[in-house]
């Protein structure tokens, strides 16, 4: 009995030294921050009942050791964590970002939607030559000043706005597919950079189901990437605020999203309200979880941050209020 409790024991103490070991791999990260409490609980368990058979004390003392590293490493994540700062804020401004779907035949439902919520900001992805077509018949007399690029599929994006949009760069992948569209704005004497961003989708793995696990991980490589392109845009600091919004393809449970609050602050976790979850938005299935975002920094301070239920798109948009 006591030696298959070890062996257990070791096992699982072995699981947790891996899982925090491959703490920024995809998989082995998402265990962890998925996995971690449940860790805490069998390990205070397994402490517990080594300590009443009075069994090994140098695997007593490990699995002691084990789980103080778990707690310090969620306690080092929380301090590096983005905070918003206390600042002088006066000019509201409200924002949405929109996943329209490539293949979303009902448009206009989406369109609709975004009319009725009337951001002073607009942010799209997906955006094709049709959806261009009907959001320009629809939204051109409310926005005077729009930056977008129509492409086949799921490449396109499109910013559409009340303020002057000063500058527009597109940060692209190797084979030059944009997945961020990069603007400046002026507002009330304030510097504004707006990132539009479609990170990589995982959904391709379901056209190659026999190469899962390759392909997967040859997509988080690609997000990653992705990811440190738009860090190094940030690195300058020349901006008074910086928001990145957009489809992130990226859950709250991987290690990116955790990376991502090491530079941005999340605004759904600074004001949000309701349930978070925006993906996917089907007739059989409601949303069941959380891939795009509203993230700031700098000289900003977050008012509201919501769901919008409804709309034709797989996506649900996302809504904020923020004051700069």
């Amino acid at each position: 009995m006591n030696r298959k409790y070890i062996t257990l024991l070791i096992i699982f103490l072995s699981i947790i030294l891996i899982t925090l070991l491959g703490r920024n791999h995809f998989l082995l990260g998402t265990i962890l921050i998925m996995g971690r409490w449940m860790f805490v609980l069998v390990g205070l368990i397994f402490l517990y009942t080594n300590k009443i058979r009075r069994l090994n004390r140098v695997l007593q003392l490990l699995n002691g050791c084990v789980l103080l590293t778990i707690l310090i490493e969620y306690g080092w994540n929380k301090f590096n964590e983005q905070k918003t700062d206390n600042v002088q804020a006066t000019t509201e401004v409200t924002i949405m970002t929109q996943n329209l779907f490539f293949k979303n035949k009902a448009i206009q439902t989406t369109i609709d939607k975004i009319k009725q919520h009337q951001p002073d900001i607009l942010l799209v992805q997906e955006l094709t030559e049709n959806h261009t077509k009907k959001l320009n018949q629809s939204l051109n007399k409310a926005y005077p000043y729009c930056k977008i690029i129509a492409l086949p599929g799921a490449y396109g994006l499109g910013i559409y706005s009340k303020y002057n949009i000063q500058t527009e760069q597109f940060l692209r992948n190797t084979d030059s597919i944009p997945f961020a569209q990069v603007v400046t704005f002026n507002i009330n004497g304030k510097s504004i950079q707006l990132i539009n961003t479609h990170m990589a989708s995982p959904a391709k793995v379901l056209n190659k189901p026999i190469e899962f696990w390759s392909v997967l991980h040859s997509i988080y490589r690609l997000r990653d990437y992705q990811f440190q392109k738009i860090k190094n845009i940030n690195r300058k600091g020349q901006y008074d605020v910086q928001i990145l919004m957009g489809d992130l393809n990226t859950t709250r449970f991987e290690p990116m999203y955790r990376n991502l609050r090491m530079n941005w602050v999340d605004l759904f976790e600074v004001c949000g309200k309701g349930d978070r979850s925006n993906f996917p938005n089907t007739a059989t299935i409601s949303p069941f979880m959380t891939l795009d975002y509203i993230l700031i920094k700098g000289e900003v301070k977050g008012i509201t941050s919501s769901v919008v239920p409804g709309g034709s798109s797989d996506h649900l948009a996302l809504f904020g209020r923020i004051k700069l």
